[in-house]
């Protein structure tokens, strides 16, 4: 595949210079600029399109919404460092401050490229390593933690870097690594640490082994029990964005990528709309941004965290905006909380917030590494 002029992205993600992988900067985190069990075998199986028990028993249950009982624990974020750490924080009800769970085990050598959590007070946590440096050509591990573990299972061994668990942990998505040729959407059943595959699909069905591909995708968001916020990005910044893939009918539109894509309105001066973090009610948090690399404009739109609706794409207002100079660049969690992301050129100087629900703007979050590559809260 052609490498673009440039690419942006998700810090969960990392960022790549080539379509479809992200190449995560090792980055300082900066809190003060900002606006207001073992590992073992893969366990993935077949590739079946059997409807899954999981998939009818999850369909009944509430996704977005947080219970009780959940809104009064702790929300859980995962962070990855430049040293190869992945571990997990808490973050009291309404505070800002992260105090330290545990730390998870990962593979020699190697940091977390993408992470996702499920819900609940000790979640189910899923992550891809990558080598380090990148450039050996070693393909990606995607390992999952059960509730309380520190050693996480192999789910694959050629995994690409966009993985989400489902709020419930009881399913999981992910991308194979697809190099430069066409990619692989994984959807599978998950039990603790343990992935069993239920669906596979190419991104471009038909398409020419070994003919590069211009698009793929980069972030895997759950939007209910069976439909994800998938962003698809291409070469020169020209991708789909933000995607609303119904996984029971996931292709879209001539047959290439995957289901509805949102765009914003024309002449709003944005290009994309970029992941999503589910408030309920079909309205989501996502990144807002113009194109990164091709706009030429010193005066251009920075990128903004907003209120999206997912049947029309309309924004009905702005979550999060950035102070001068910075880019809002990564949003996750959930109806709770939305932990989000600020940097200068979209990858320098990172700031984490969180915004608590029923509060009018974020504030920064202390206590997380200085050296963290990546930070997603979850639902």
């Amino acid at each position: 595949m052609p490498t673009p002029a440039c690419h942006t992205g998700c810090p969960r993600g990392g960022y790549r210079a080539a379509v479809p992988i992200r190449i995560i900067l090792c980055l300082l985190l900066a809190l003060t600029a900002c606006t207001s069990g073992s590992s073992g075998q893969p366990r993935s199986t077949g590739g079946s399109t059997t409807p899954s028990p999981l998939a009818a028993a999850a369909a009944t249950s509430p996704v977005a919404a947080a219970t009780p009982s959940a809104a009064a624990a702790p929300l859980v974020v995962a962070v990855g460092d430049s040293r190869g750490g992945l571990a997990l924080y808490a973050v009291a009800p309404g505070g800002h401050d992260a105090v330290l769970l545990r730390r998870l085990e990962g593979p020699a050598k190697k940091v977390v490229t993408a992470v996702s959590l499920s819900g609940g007070g000790s979640p189910t946590a899923c992550a891809v390593w990558r080598e380090q440096p990148e450039d050996t050509g070693a393909p990606h591990e995607l390992r999952c933690y059960g509730p309380g573990a520190t050693e996480g299972r192999v789910v694959a061994r050629d995994a690409g870097d966009a993985v989400g668990v489902r709020q419930d942990g009881r399913a999981l998505a992910w991308t194979d690594n697809g190099g430069n040729e066409n990619q692989t959407l994984l959807v599978a059943d998950l039990a603790a640490d343990a992935a069993t595959v239920r669906t596979r699909e190419k991104y471009a069905p038909g398409y020419p082994p070994g003919a590069p591909a211009l698009e793929s995708l980069t972030q895997l968001d759950w939007l209910g029990p069976r439909t994800l916020g998938a962003t698809s990005e291409g070469q020169d910044d020209e991708g789909r964005g933000l995607c609303v893939v119904d996984l029971d009918h996931p292709r879209g539109h001539e047959g290439i990528g995957f289901g509805r894509c949102l765009h914003p309105a024309s002449g709003s001066g944005y290009a994309h709309f970029e992941q999503a973090a589910a408030l309920g009610a079909g309205v989501v948090v996502a990144v807002e941004r113009d194109l990164a690399c091709c706009s030429g404009s010193a005066h251009r739109a920075p990128g903004r965290a907003v209120r999206l609706r997912l049947s029309d794409g309309s924004v009905l207002g702005v979550f999060a905006t950035p102070r001068p100079g910075r880019d809002v660049v990564d949003v996750s969690g959930g109806s709770r909380a939305v932990l989000y992301m600020t940097a200068v050129d979209y990858k320098k100087q990172l700031a984490v917030y969180v915004r608590w629900s029923g509060e009018v703007r974020g504030v920064p979050v202390t206590g997380l590494p200085t050296d963290a590559l990546l930070v997603a809260a979850q639902p």
